[in-house]
């Protein structure tokens, strides 16, 4: 899997660096549809790296509400909660 990191924010500009990037290629047909993305904070970017699972919750649940007919679900690894958020 390819990883995303933010390297450095500067006012409103996001510095984002891809390990291990390799462009689109189509596979084949699925019935399967969606964006994964995993997020990792680098604690030389951010001074508090620990996530707050309740927080995340509610912003995405604000953020599906706002898009009509999007769903998101979130997953924390550390205490294995879920939340499916669909609008």
């Amino acid at each position: 899997m390819d990883v995303m990191k933010i390297e450095e924010i500067v006012g409103d500009i996001i510095l984002v660096i891809l390990d291990n990037y390799e462009p689109l290629k189509k596979i084949g047909k699925s019935a399967k549809s969606g964006t994964t993305i995993s997020f990792k904070p680098s604690p030389k970017t951010f001074t508090d790296t620990s996530f707050h699972y309740d927080v995340l919750a509610k912003r995405l649940r604000e953020l599906s509400f706002l898009n009509s007919g999007l769903t998101i679900s979130l997953f924390d690894e550390r205490s294995n909660k879920k939340g499916l958020f669909p609008f």
